[in-house]
Parts: structure tokens; sequence; C-alpha cells
């Protein structure tokens, strides 16, 4: 419908205009015939050159032509219609020049008409398109819940939303006309009149403005704006306008104070709940070095009470066994015993030879008096020694010739090590070898002890390496701790070995510790 609607409003605006253009030259012919008796046959096309300039720039080139054509049909039939237009068929009359003439000149005047009334048309475009685009502009510039305004140069206000002016309580005349930082906007604070001024005199120079500040409501209450002011410039750069905007922000900055606040009470107690953890970490750390003192001073404890026990069974249980063996042989030396007394004291000495053989090596392993008396190796010695002669267990030693003896009691703890080692190997590798190593190197003391054994489970031995699992283990890192040692404990299919590493004490050089190179 719309389209037909168009069709035929321009069908009917063509019809007005060839009927303006046609009724135009009807007077024109009509107030020449009726000056037929003073002009006679002279000036025949005098009253039309106004009706074709009529019909050629308000009717358009299309009516120009039809008034043109009908001018001269009229002139030829109605005005001088016994003149002919030429003379022996040739030579043309002055009729014939006055209409070549009039039909020159009407074209000419029909081009400039059609010309000036294409620049008519295209300004009345540009002129339509203009004012819609300028109301399009107005509808929203004026309708916008965001503050807008155009100031002149010198800070007074042009134009403004009524929006947002209605919404803060003003009209337009409160802050039209006015210097922008003089209106009720500010309320009465003169630091904020005096930042809008400055505002407005670094735009009107080139150069923005933006900056979160307070403003009033005309019922007096107190908001927060973000404010900018920026220059508008012409097609040469040059400054001619000032564009003021601001967007309140009243509620965002109420909820980012809300959230600081918050964030601030959060924060104090982090560092509240944190000094209590470091309180109570300080309190466990506390705790794990009096549980590790008390570690140490149990094993101490049961490494002397160790000492005691097998210096009891050495010196109490020894000489009465020994004692005994001396009784028997007093007895064996009557003649006259009958057989079956004589065979019973046989008897009795054997087993006190074999009490006195066990005694002998409990109390060696309980405390070996060699470690005292001689050092590690020859203790070492000894011990592995009795390993292999009571058999269960084949196990090798490696170490220096003469490895010499280590201060604070770090012989007694690579030999006690040593012995949980071969006691888990025992218990649980299924392993019937073991092998020791002992070396003296680089400023450290490396201890190997290694089995060919099924290994410990995947899991067990994580557990292990995140210093977990048993008394045995943990016992172990007890006994290297006030060492500075470290344990290491590796195992596949084929096998498990524990690698164990100390410094070497101070004030005793590597030399004095190893006398010799490793086997």
């Amino acid at each position: 419908m719309g389209s037909a609607a168009y069709k035929n409003a321009r069908e009917n605006s063509a019809l007005h205009r060839y009927g303006l253009a046609v009724l135009a030259t009807a007077i024109a012919l009509t107030i020449r015939r009726g000056l037929g008796p003073v002009l006679h046959h002279n000036a025949p096309y005098l009253m039309l050159w106004p009706a074709i300039a009529f019909s050629a720039w308000y009717c358009g080139p299309g009516p120009g032509l039809v008034s043109m054509v009908m001018g001269a049909a009229g002139v030829w039939l109605w005005i001088v219609p016994t003149v002919p237009l030429f003379i022996d068929g040739s030579a043309v009359t002055n009729t014939g020049v006055g209409l070549a003439a009039f039909l020159v000149m009407s074209s000419i005047i029909i081009a400039m008409g059609a010309l000036a009334r294409t620049r008519e048309l295209n300004e009345r475009a540009l002129a339509a398109e203009k004012s819609e685009a300028t109301s399009k502009f107005k509808a929203v510039f004026n309708q916008s819940t965001v503050f807008a305004g155009i100031l002149a140069l010198d800070g007074t206000v042009q134009e403004v939303n009524r929006l947002n002016l209605e919404l803060c309580g003003y009209k337009t005349e409160d802050v039209a006309g006015k210097l922008f930082w003089q209106t009720p906007l500010w309320g009465i604070a003169d630091d904020t009149r005096k930042a809008i001024r400055d505002a407005c005199d670094r735009a009107s120079s080139g150069r923005s403005f933006r900056r979160i500040t307070p403003y009033w409501w005309a019922d007096g209450s107190e908001h927060i704006a973000d404010l900018s002011v920026h220059p508008i410039l012409d097609d040469h750069g040059s400054v001619f306008l000032i564009h003021a905007t601001g967007s309140d922000v009243t509620e965002l900055k109420r909820i980012e104070d809300s959230y600081r606040r918050l964030a601030e009470a959060l924060e104090l107690q982090v560092r509240e709940r944190t000094q209590e953890l470091e309180v109570r970490n300080s309190e466990v750390i506390e705790q794990a070095a009096m549980l590790r003192s008390l570690s140490q001073r149990l094993l101490m404890a049961q490494d002397e009470e160790r000492r005691r026990v097998a210096r009891e069974l050495h010196d109490s249980a020894g000489q009465i066994v020994t004692a005994l063996t001396l009784s028997l042989q007093t007895m064996r030396q009557h003649d006259g015993l009958p057989p079956k007394v004589s065979s019973g004291v046989e008897a009795c000495d054997t087993l006190l030879q074999q009490l006195s053989r066990d005694i002998r090596t409990m109390s060696y392993l309980l405390h070996p008096p060699m470690l005292d008396e001689i050092g590690l190796s020859a203790a070492l010695q000894w011990y592995v020694s009795g390993l292999n002669e009571r058999g269960g267990l084949t196990v090798s030693l490696a170490m220096p010739d003469n490895l010499g003896r280590f201060a604070r009691g770090l012989d007694l703890v690579l030999f006690r090590l040593i012995q949980e080692c071969l006691t888990n190997v025992y218990r649980h590798s299924s392993s019937r070898t073991a092998t020791i190593r002992i070396d003296v190197r680089d400023g450290r003391i490396h201890l190997d002890v290694a089995d060919d054994g099924r290994g410990i489970a995947p899991q067990k031995l994580r557990e292990i390496q995140r210093e977990g699992s048993g008394v045995g283990m943990q016992g172990m890192r007890e006994r290297i701790r006030p060492f500075n040692g470290e344990m290491n404990v590796l195992s596949t299919a084929e096998g498990t070995t524990v690698k164990f590493t100390f410094p070497v004490p101070e004030g005793e050089p590597e030399a004095d510790a190893l006398a010799s190179g490793v086997l």
C-alpha cells in the first residue's frame, strides 16, 4: 500500500505540474492575442517567455517543453497564422527566424530552469535530512538519562537534555543560559565549582577533562557523578563548542564502598586468622621439637639401658656362669662319682658353655664393647661374622681398611642403623644376602645397605619417602637428625637400597676418619 500511495502521489504531482504549465501558456497566448490590435504581428512570443520560465523553473523541464511546444503552436495557429515561414520555398522569413530564436531561447531557459530546479530539490532534500537528523538528535539528546550539555566557549550552557534534569528535579531554565559551574547542580561547594570551571577552561583550549565529583539534586541530596568535559572541533580543527556529559555513579560508589569495607573486614579477619595459625603453628613446631627431643632422649636412654643391661649380663650373669663352670670342673676331679652323676655333670657343663655363649652374644648385640674400646670397624666385623656363622642371612661388608673412629656417638648411630636395616632385610625382603658399604669422601660419610629381595610395594615406598611408615623407619630418622644426616630409600623389583649420608663432624678431618682407601 505504501508503494501504491507513493506512486499515486507522484502521478498527482506530475499532473499538477503539467496542468500549471498548460494553464500558464494558455494565459500567455490569450494575453498576446488580446494585444494583437496594438502589436499586430510584432513580438508574437513576448508573453510566452514568462510562461516558459515559470514552467521550467517551478514545474520542471517536462512541463517547460510542453509549454514551449504549446506556445509555438499557439503563435503559429492563433497569433500569426497568415505569415509564411519561407519565401519561394527556400528563404526564411522574419517569422521563421523569430520561431527559431524562440525555440533556442526557450531551450536555454528550460535548461537553466532544470538546473535551478535540481539545485533547489537537492537543497530541499538536504534541508529535510538535516531537519530529520536534528529532530532525531534532539529526541535522543533530550530523552537520555545521562546528563548531556552543549556549552559555549565561555562555559555558558546552550543546550541541556531535559529528561536528566527532570530526574534531578530541575527545569531547563534552571540551567540553560547560565555558566556551567554556577548552575545549581554543584550546590554551594566552592572547590567543586572551581574544578568545573577549570574543566571548561581546559576544554575551550582543546583538552578533555574527566573526574568523579559530587553533585546535588534539587531536593538537596548529594550524589556522585562521573563527569567528562570534551572540546567539540569544527572541520578546521578549531574548538567552537564544549560538550559536557555525566552519569550518576552513586549506587556504584556505594557498592564499591561496601565491597571495600567487606574486603577490609575480610583482610582483618584473614590477618587475625593468620596470626592465630602462626601461633598454633609455632606451638606445633615447638611441640614437634619437644617430641623430637623426647624421642632422641628415649633413644639415648634406650642405648644407655642396652649398655647397662649388656654390662650386667657380662659382669653379673657371666661371672655366675663362670663360677658354675668352675664348680662343675671341681666335681669332675673327684674320683668314684657314679656314672649317672658324672654324665649329669658333663651335660651341665655343656649347657653352661652354651649359656655363656648366648649371654656373650646377647651382650654384644645389646652394646658391643668393641664399639667403645676399638671402634666401629672392629664391631661391624664381629657383628657380620656372627651373622654369617649363625646362618639365615649372608652379609658382605665393604669399608676402608682403617675406618677410624667418629666422635660424639656417631659410631653407635651407624651401628644401630645397620642393625635396623639388616633386621628389615631378614623380616620383610625374603632376601638371604645383604651388602653393607661404608665410605668417607668429599667431606661426607656414606652408608649403604642393600639386598636383592622382592622390593617394597610402590604405595609403601611413597609413604616411606614422605617420611611416614613404621616405628623402625621413624627411629632411624630420629637417630640421624642430631648429626644432620640424610636418608633415602630406593626400591625396585630387584631389591632395596637404603642410603645414609652424614657430614664429617667438625674437628674430625676426613684424613683422620679415613686413614686408607676404600675396599
